[in-house]
């Protein structure tokens, strides 16, 4: 008698899931970055000049609440970069190398200090 777990050979998983899991994260990376730029170098900014002597608006108010929430395109970063990663050991290699430059395009936006 022969184990059949020892007759069979091992297969490797397929790398397309982290590839285009790694790809999602990148895109909405991508994505929030850009809605938090655009809330913190045009409403917050035209904010700032609306009212410069008065109290803080509460529009003001809510915008800093959105920016502050928007930071999260950093964990996209993050599970990008890892996923990208993982991609690599499933099967085929090659399919890792697709998913690397937009990991990489993620990370990119991590540095970004706004």
């Amino acid at each position: 008698m022969t184990n059949s777990q020892e007759e069979q050979p091992i297969s490797r998983k397929s790398a397309w899931p982290y590839v285009l899991t790694s790809i999602f994260f990148a895109f909405i990376c991508v994505y929030l970055l850009s809605i938090y730029s655009t809330v913190h170098w045009q409403i917050c900014t035209r904010l700032a000049s609306l009212y410069p002597d008065e109290r803080i608006h509460e529009t003001a108010l809510v915008a800093e609440s959105v920016l502050s929430h928007l930071l999260i395109y950093r964990i996209f970063a993050i599970l990008s970069c890892i996923w990208a990663v993982l991609s690599f050991r499933g099967k085929p290699k090659w399919a890792g190398y697709i998913a690397l430059p937009f990991a990489l395009l993620a990370l990119a936006c991590f540095i970004i200090v706004m």
